[in-house]
């Protein structure tokens, strides 16, 4: 619906950025300037996905290079690490 009355102006990845930002602020989350006009891939590989996203066995080590082969930092491999766990904050 979106791309037929914005033919090529609003990229699902930004959609992907907007909605995630504002279930953030709505759960009493803290809201951030979302960056827009991401440009969505015409490509997808499985193979590359899977040989570039961490597995649950790396060891600190190997994350660490794994991010940094991606361009990310230390910082973000915690802030990362953070957002995608099922351990409760207490």
């Amino acid at each position: 619906m979106v791309e037929k009355e914005c033919p090529a102006v609003v990229s699902c990845a930004d959609i992907l950025a907007l909605a995630t930002r504002d279930s953030v602020v709505y759960l009493g989350g803290p809201s951030w300037e979302v960056g827009l006009r991401r440009r969505d891939s015409t490509t997808a590989s499985r193979l590359d996905a899977n040989n570039s996203i961490p597995t649950p066995s790396f060891s600190l080590s190997t994350l660490k290079q794994n991010f940094a082969n991606q361009g990310l930092s230390e910082k973000d491999l915690v802030a990362l690490s953070g957002a995608h766990t099922n351990i409760p904050l207490t």
